[in-house]
């Protein structure tokens, strides 16, 4: 036991020492669904690739509905810059269909008060 607390001591302390020479980037305040999103888009992607695909996708589509109702190629257009373009696009399409058939609505902020097992 001795070595996993030295071993969890040398992290916490390497932990600390980044977090004070490197800043961390702010996280922008999002929706949770449009974090939903970016976590799509930033999956095998670097985040500069993810902050222009999300910036394509909202500046392309007037709404979340208006993607869920474009066909993956469509939506693949817009996010050419990341690797397989395709499949993150109806991803991002099959995400928005289950939300909205759940909700009838894009709304998902009152989520993380629900719990976890509704949440889920």
């Amino acid at each position: 036991m001795p070595a996993t607390m030295t071993k969890q001591k040398l992290l916490g302390n390497l932990l600390g020492a980044l977090k004070k020479q490197y800043e961390p980037a702010a996280e922008p305040d999002r929706p949770v669904l449009d974090h939903l999103i970016y976590a799509l888009l930033r999956e095998n992607a670097s985040r500069k690739d993810a902050d222009r695909a999300y910036r394509n996708l909202c500046e392309r589509f007037f709404d979340w509905n208006e993607v869920r109702v474009s066909t993956a190629h469509e939506v693949a257009n817009a996010l050419m810059d990341l690797p397989q373009p395709v499949a993150k696009a109806q991803r991002i399409v099959g995400l928005l269909q289950e939300v909205f058939e759940a909700n009838y609505s894009f709304d998902l902020d009152g989520l993380p008060k629900k719990g976890v097992k509704p949440a889920a």
